[in-house]
């Protein structure tokens, strides 16, 4: 069976890091995040990565642009809108099962 190539798609990283490879000061670093990346057949937001890290942080780049994510768009008002939308597909896309993550992948 054919399937249509993904607009969007889940990234996570829930391990850790080895300390000594820490800056000073980033000892106790929530390395764990979520995230989701679309891809140029999203309508909506194209091209667009979106990361939300445990503890608190967000983190939003316009790969279309920024390719290399070398300046995270998250505190742009412009940006909010969009890092919304982000946001509500991510918490479905990490609550998803089966068929229904397909159907959210292809959205």
């Amino acid at each position: 069976m054919f399937r249509a190539l993904l607009t969007s798609f889940l990234i996570e990283f829930l391990g850790t890091f080895d300390p000594s490879v820490l800056p000073a000061g980033l000892e106790g670093l929530d390395a764990r995040y979520f995230g989701v990346r679309t891809t140029n057949l999203d309508s909506l937001t194209p091209n667009q990565l979106y990361l939300s890290w445990n503890e608190g942080s967000k983190e939003y780049y316009d790969l279309a642009t920024d390719p290399y994510q070398l300046q995270s768009l998250h505190a742009s008002p412009s940006a909010q809108t969009k890092m919304q939308s982000l946001d509500q597909r991510l918490n479905q896309l990490k609550t998803c099962g089966g068929g229904t993550c397909q159907t959210l992948e292809d959205q």
